[in-house]
């Protein structure tokens, strides 16, 4: 098994390991012995997939903290198994982490993202994709302790903003690093934190809002005023958002750097909103969606 993980020429273990892919091939089940086994052979890992291992528990945490201090990207993707416990130990030791991915970690929770505050301070990459047991008091403690931030992705927490949008103004607060955020499906999303990111993360080039029904022009306002860096924006399903509103766009910012505008499901977005975006944006729109929205054919003939 080991030899697998060993350069082609020289017989030396690799710096980066992707244990998934491993078990894939071979048709292991990766387990917390095979982790210790690894990380004390090569205690000078820098990057470790584990992602699906649920075999993997905070014992194999312990193990990559215990021995690779150097760690800088760690993904454990769908390890249902890892708990605070674990966590504490990887925020105590590994120090150089810029890189965390926790999707569909269901048992990850406010407290479990304190914990990685309390260490990681180095995070440029933070995937909580699915966590469904986090809200504004876990993701607002990490934006104030991790601002170095360049990509949050919290895609399906379906707790954030539940109780007002508390984690999206202190992203906007303390990340102002951020490039990429993506808070598809959170549906309790509303204008105030949309403005808090739009002002304070200047360079974001990404935003993802789809699913968030209480965006309205307001929240499109901020963005076209503040957002200058901003090159792919998808708000599928902004049940609010209207023709008037997409007037914002005309002559402003947004329609200097813009190249990806999703606005499916906008079901009160028309043929004259279209021609809008069509006479703003121009030849610097890549890509645009436009699904189950009241545009019809004359969209077609004024984008063409």
């Amino acid at each position: 098994m080991l030899t697998n993980f060993c350069g082609s020429e020289d017989g030396i273990f690799k710096d980066d390991i992707n244990l998934h892919q491993f078990g894939i091939d071979c048709g292991e089940v990766i387990t917390n012995a095979i982790v210790q086994e690894l990380c004390s052979l090569q205690p000078t890992l820098t990057s470790l997939d584990i992602s699906y291992s649920e075999s993997v528990t905070d014992v194999g945490l312990w193990a990559i903290a215990r021995h690779c201090t150097n760690m800088k990207i760690l993904n454990l993707k769908g390890c249902t198994q890892i708990t605070n416990i674990g966590l504490r130990s990887l925020s105590l030791r590994c120090s150089e982490l810029v890189s965390l991915d926790f999707t569909n970690c269901s048992k990850l929770d406010d407290i479990g993202l304190s914990t990685v505050a309390g260490g990681c301070w180095k995070l440029e990459r933070l995937i909580l994709r699915n966590c469904v047991c986090i809200s504004d008091t876990g993701v607002g403690r990490v934006s104030r302790a991790c601002n170095r931030l360049k990509v949050l992705d919290l895609h399906g927490c379906v707790m954030v903003g539940e109780f007002g949008d508390h984690a999206l103004k202190d992203i906007g607060a303390f990340c102002t690093d951020l490039r990429e955020l993506d808070m598809t499906e959170c549906k309790h999303v509303q204008d105030a934190g949309l403005r808090a990111v739009a002002v304070g993360c200047p360079l974001l080039r990404v935003l993802r809002l789809s699913g968030c029904d209480g965006v309205t022009g307001a929240g499109l306002r901020a963005l076209s005023k503040h957002c200058r860096n901003l090159e792919e924006l998808a708000i599928r399903g902004a049940k609010y958002l209207t023709d008037p509103e997409l007037e914002l766009l005309k002559g402003d910012v947004l329609s200097n750097c813009l190249k990806v505008l999703d606005l499916g499901g906008c079901v009160r977005v028309t043929d004259k909103g279209i021609t809008t975006l069509c006479h703003s944006l121009g030849q610097k729109l890549l890509a645009l969606n436009l699904a189950e929205s009241c545009a019809t054919d004359m969209s077609s003939k004024v984008g063409g």
